[in-house]
């Protein structure tokens, strides 16, 4: 049931109005907003990795209506017109000259229990003339028939292993796409923070460049009125200087961490980020519930490897009936008729005059059957071969699970060390500026203590995007990242979307 719980969550949540929206106001100048679910949303619909791996649920579906055409009807008809002239014996004058229509109208079906049954109409025309006299002749007849196989390819399941793999085929595909997804939508979310974080820290680039310009302006204001050496403005212009570098770097990377997530989203250079609120400050720390337990229940990874343990436990009882005999039981019946004309004839056939009937058992028995006994036993080597590496990913993910955890409390208590930082900078940098105001701190003095709570600000905004980012890591190893961003993903509509391209 845990295998297929991932599945039925992605055929069930229909994609949203606000998804497809924002698709399509990319390729258009639009306001792309810097939260998690609008960049996740987006990263789903537009990313241009998931956009080319859509196609392989849609080929995997293709698969399966394939495999299922097993039981669609063949119909199939016969016209034929022989003509023949040869003596009647080989000192004869005479010369028969044959000729005859045959026509055939069948009707061929898969049955679900393995039987293969035809219903057939037949009529032969024929006529022979010696010059002598000529003799017509009609032969219509009815017909159905039936062969059962009784131990080899015999039941629905045998029957339909083919859609059984095919569907197995779709499934793994279908978790192959969203484990991507769950990847790539962690990715966009980490650019997000990656964004948010470069932001903050251009705020606090441009508020230090303001602080050291005010101060510039002071001090030229000091020299002018006699109360400050005028060595005193080469340390507040190189201050100056030296921020607006720092400026010049944090716009750079800026743009940079914006073109990135640009690419994950396939969004146009013309579209901006639109940023709604800081990079959350949690006040209290996070607490785990059974992520563990979550992870082996929505990972993607776990219902795939989950699946293929299954399709190969099917694939050893497909082997393992390859292995019998092919014994099969046969049986045809129909009404026949002969008569010289065609009324006749079927007046014979509408009357049953000449039922038949056939019933007969077919055996085949392979002496040896080296090549069915090999594939049995690669089905149990394989299917061993996938329980192995089930339990190796369980260790994996909780390997992933348990260090995202501890990852989240270290940073939850780094955003404590790094908000007392700020408060300390803060705290000397207004005494600072008090005691440069009384002569008895220098211009170097406040720009080091200026300097100082800036890179105290920057670590409290690195702390904090950490932090989001291990709880980004978190969700992704637990699968549960769109359920708490509130990302709504169909595969089925996933899959129609790469069917409507080719349209």
């Amino acid at each position: 049931m845990k295998n297929s719980i991932i599945l039925r969550r992605l055929k069930s949540i229909p994609l949203g109005v606000a998804f497809l929206s924002i698709a399509s106001s990319f390729g258009h100048s639009a306001d792309i907003p810097l939260s998690m679910r609008e960049i996740g949303r987006a990263a789903v619909l537009n990313n241009p990795s998931l956009s080319t791996a859509r196609f392989t649920p849609a080929l995997a579906g293709s698969s399966v209506s394939k495999a299922k055409a097993i039981y669609d009807p063949v119909l199939s008809a016969l016209i034929e017109f022989k003509a023949s002239d040869s003596k009647l014996a080989p000192d004869s004058f005479f010369t028969n000259r044959s000729r005859s229509w045959d026509s055939n109208l069948s009707l061929d079906a898969l049955m679900q229990t393995g039987a293969t049954a035809s219903a057939g109409v037949s009529s032969t025309w024929s006529r022979d003339d010696t010059g002598l006299a000529a003799t017509d002749s009609v032969s219509p007849a009815i017909s159905v028939s039936i062969v059962q196989p009784i131990l080899r390819n015999a039941g629905k399941a045998m029957t339909e292993r083919g859609i059984t793999s095919a569907d197995y085929a779709l499934k793994i595909a279908e978790s192959d796409w969203y484990s991507q997804m769950l990847s790539t939508t962690a990715q966009a979310c980490t650019q997000l923070l990656t964004v948010l974080k470069v932001r903050e820290s251009l705020d606090s680039r441009r508020a230090s460049v303001e602080t050291a310009k005010r101060l510039h302006v002071e001090n030229q204001a000091r020299v002018k009125a006699g109360v400050l050496a005028p060595i005193d403005l080469l340390d507040s212009e190189l201050g100056v200087a030296t921020r607006e570098v720092d400026l010049l770097q944090a716009e750079k990377a800026v743009h940079d961490a914006e073109d990135t997530l640009r690419f994950l989203l396939h969004a146009s250079d013309n579209d901006a980020f639109v940023s709604r609120d800081p990079i959350a400050d949690p006040e209290s720390p996070f607490v785990a519930d059974n992520a563990i337990g979550k992870a082996f229940d929505k990972r993607p990874e776990m219902v795939k490897a989950r699946l293929s343990i299954r399709n190969e436990e099917f694939n050893i009882s497909v082997a393992k009936n390859q292995m019998l005999p092919d014994l099969s039981l046969k049986g045809s019946a129909g009404l026949a008729g002969l008569g010289s004309d065609t009324g006749r004839g079927i007046s014979d056939v509408a009357q049953a005059r000449y039922p038949f009937g056939v019933v007969g058992v077919g055996l085949t028995f392979p002496i040896r059957n080296g090549s069915a006994r090999a594939d049995y036993q690669s089905s149990r080597l394989r299917a061993a071969q996938s329980r192995s590496g089930l339990a190796g990913l369980e260790s994996s993910i909780v390997l992933e699970v348990n260090n995202a955890i501890r990852s989240i409390d270290t940073r939850f208590r780094q955003i404590g060390v790094a908000r007392k930082g700020v408060q300390v900078g803060e705290t000397r940098l207004a005494s600072f500026i008090k005691r440069n105001a009384l002569g008895m701190a220098t211009t170097r003095n406040v720009l080091d203590a200026e300097a100082d709570l800036t890179a105290a600000r920057e670590a409290l905004t690195l702390a904090k995007a950490d932090y989001q980012a291990a709880l980004v890591e978190l969700w992704r190893a637990t699968g549960e990242l769109p359920e708490r961003e509130g990302i709504e993903v169909s595969v089925k509509n996933i899959s129609e979307s790469a069917w409507q391209e080719i349209r």
